[in-house]
């Protein structure tokens, strides 16, 4: 299952851990080791191809899904 399912599969099915749960690994230039984890209680929307969540400053940034490196479980 790819990560942005994971997350698509986390909102949509009941019997499922839910965002709460999670979190996500992305790939993020600058931060150290090139990579930054998002809470999965800040994510608002999820789309086929990213997700949309927000950042400590309240505003929402969008996620390619290809930046997703991993999900683990909290």
């Amino acid at each position: 299952m790819r990560p942005i399912e994971i997350l698509q599969r986390a909102v949509w099915d009941p019997n499922f851990k839910k965002l709460k749960n999670f979190i996500i690994v992305i790939k993020h230039r600058g931060a150290p080791g090139d990579k930054r984890e998002i809470l999965g209680e800040r994510i608002n929307k999820i789309q086929k191809d990213g997700f949309w969540y927000v950042n400590e400053f309240d505003e929402e940034i969008f996620i390619p899904a290809h930046r997703i490196i991993e999900i683990k479980e909290k």
